[in-house]
């Protein structure tokens, strides 16, 4: 039970590292923690009191994301039931501040705080946010598709979001429209392919995604132009296969499609013309047969004796049962009968004995009825499609699916032990160091220190401060592995130089140096906080490295090449060898020891680089300088 939460308790509650917001009962905001707000980039004075909701829309652009439907169910599942309720994985965008929102995706917990009574009195809403974790997973798996597809026969591709971006299709895709790769890639199908709308094929991507349901279509057509402009219609055995989102919902469409034009007009062409039906099955790639009205097979293409090893006396009326796998025997002499007394189309996936070997091979078998001027049948027209690559296909990707699931519980491990590592140093490290520190200077100012002493103390003062920066660094390094989102905005190169001078003011009084800035692209949108850290790191590695056998001298130049922006910093200190450069950006390597440091920042920088899309490189003499280019961003 709990009494009413007082003001002063917020000021511990704030401070929290994990994230968590309080609400009323009526879902309107009380606080959040500090690590809430910068997670869901709010601020405390601009939510406190508001209806959660109002903070917290859905993305418009998302409409299939439920996240407002979501969250409102569990609250008031909590408030009814009075107990916590976890939630599964949530996608929930969040607004940004310069307008638009960011993709999230979070683990929930909504827990009650009842009083005395044993009424709800605050509900605490707690989240992790895996966003990062989601990125990995969903990478990996749009890597394993697309190494599937490249060897498929079969047309495949991946569709994503409400606008069915084709975000990966692979040659025999392009090949149906004859288009090349960047034609279709990045765009969304509806308008590299207009045609498709009114063929229906959009209502039927549109029901695969609101029911979650798999669609299989058979012989479906589509109008394609060739290259004289001639329009024509090809046929496809198709599936479109939902993508699952770990919240649910579905984001997006797995597409197969098999053409199967040249057996549709075969079929049709057998239908206008009977006296030509064995010459022209003869020449189709499936296995074709025909049977008697009722049912018992006459007539094999070549194909099949080639495929069974078998006769004609062997196989013939309804020796093709032999063929089956004993488990498919009974469920396809039902269906095939079935049909065969209903006069309707006969369809089944079944698994077919290959001679050569004993193997059995996935086959689509069909049959239809063709009928006489008086309606009656006169005989049956069958196929068996091979689509043996097709289920191995399915079943690499499922396969794939639960591999990709396992690592993704592996890294989301790994993020836990990566958050108790930075809880410890923090609170763990950070106060006993920050004890002995205040000890040392205590001791410094009660008592006179001879000259051995004051040594001591300032070596011991020295170490104090090379164990809070270690600390430091390593916070700092774990925040940026996880590549958080960064808060983008446009900066001025001349801004960020002029907030980065008093940092290093120190270490220009005590070497002197010339600083040549010269600022050719004025601007760019990046993450403030990191084009400071990686101006700063630069420019104080370059005055602390100088040669003592020259007056320090340093440019910092941008410029814009084609579609990109570069930041430059050259220096004539020390340099680097062959040998240290290959490893100058691992964590840890300092190529000169006379100067304190941790062997962190370079690796700090080109993480903080490689996150925002760009990369870091470096040219060095030793005793001539150093340059380090940085490629920040292209567009």
């Amino acid at each position: 039970m709990a009494a009413a939460v007082q003001p002063q308790d917020f000021d511990i509650f704030n401070k929290a590292p994990d994230l968590y917001l309080f609400l009323d009962p009526k879902f309107y905001i009380l606080n959040a923690t500090d690590a809430y707000l910068e997670a869901t980039l709010t601020e405390r004075e601009k939510i406190i009191g508001r209806y959660i909701f109002d903070v917290f829309p859905d993305n418009p652009a998302a409409e299939e994301v439920q996240g407002v439907n979501n969250l409102k169910t569990s609250l008031e599942y909590t408030i009814a039931n009075k107990r916590p309720h976890e939630m599964a994985v949530q996608r929930y965008d969040v607004r940004k501040p310069g307008g638009g929102f960011a993709m999230k995706y979070w683990k929930p917990v909504n827990t009650p705080v009842l009083d005395n009574n044993g009424n709800v009195l605050y509900i605490l809403h707690k989240v992790e946010d895996i966003t990062h974790s989601h990125e990995i997973s969903a990478e990996a798996e749009r890597r394993v598709f697309q190494k599937l597809s490249q060897k498929s026969p079969f047309a495949m591709g991946k569709l994503t979001g409400a606008d069915y971006i084709i975000e990966i299709a692979n040659p025999p895709f392009y090949d149906i429209w004859d288009k090349e790769a960047s034609e279709v890639i990045g765009k969304p199908l509806f308008i590299a392919f207009p045609q498709l709308i009114k063929q229906g094929y959009k209502e039927i991507m549109d029901d695969v995604i609101q029911s979650g349901v798999p669609f299989i279509g058979k012989e479906m057509p589509i109008e394609v132009s060739d290259i004289g402009k001639n329009k024509k219609v090809i046929y496809f055995d198709m599936v479109y296969h939902p993508i699952v989102d770990p919240d649910g919902t579905v984001g997006g469409i797995t597409v197969i499609a098999n053409n199967v034009t040249q057996a549709v007009e075969a079929n049709r062409e057998v239908k206008h013309n009977e006296n030509r039906i064995q010459q022209l099955l003869e020449n189709l790639p499936e296995i074709t047969w025909t049977a008697l009205p009722s049912g018992e097979i006459v007539y094999y293409s070549q194909k099949w004796y080639d495929y069974t090893g078998m006769t004609y006396e062997e196989t013939k009326l309804w020796g093709w049962e032999k063929v089956l796998h004993p488990d498919d025997l009974s469920s396809t002499s039902k269906i095939y009968k079935d049909a065969i007394n209903a006069g309707k189309l006969y369809e089944k996936e079944v698994r077919l004995k290959r001679g050569s070997d004993g193997s059995y091979r996935w086959h689509l078998a069909r049959a239809t009825p063709l009928k006489n001027n008086q309606g009656e049948i006169t005989q049956w027209l069958g196929t068996s499609t091979d689509i043996h690559y097709l289920k191995t296909i399915e079943a690499e990707l499922k396969n794939a699916e639960m591999r990709l699931e396992s690592k993704n519980q592996e890294l989301m491990h790994i993020n836990t032990d990566l958050d108790n590592f930075i809880y410890a140093a923090s609170h763990d490290l950070k106060a006993p160091v920050s004890n002995m520190e205040g000890l040392l200077n205590a001791y410094i100012e009660d008592f006179d220190l001879n000259a051995e002493q004051s040594s001591i103390i300032d070596y011991l003062l020295s170490s104090v401060h090379r164990f809070k920066s270690t600390i430091k660094d390593l916070t700092e390094i774990t925040k940026v592995q996880r590549a958080p989102e960064q808060d983008y905005e446009r900066l001025v190169f001349q801004d960020i130089w002029s907030n980065v001078l008093p940092d290093i003011n120190d270490l220009v009084e005590k070497y002197q140096p010339n600083i040549y800035v010269d600022f050719k692209a004025k601007d760019i949108v990046y993450s403030r906080k990191n084009l400071r850290s990686i101006i700063y790191n630069l420019v104080s590695n370059a005055i602390k490295y100088s040669s003592p056998k020259r007056k320090p001298y340093i440019q910092i130049l941008t410029e814009q090449q084609e579609n990109c922006i570069y930041l430059k910093v050259s220096d004539n200190g020390l340099g680097l060898s062959k040998e240290y450069q290959k490893k100058v950006f691992d964590m840890f390597k300092r190529a000169h020891q006379h100067v304190e440091g941790t062997g962190l920042g370079l690796y700090v920088v080109k993480r903080m680089v490689e996150n925002a899309g760009g990369k870091i490189e470096v040219e060095s003499e030793l005793d001539k300088g150093t340059t380090f280019a940085i490629q920040l961003k292209c567009f």
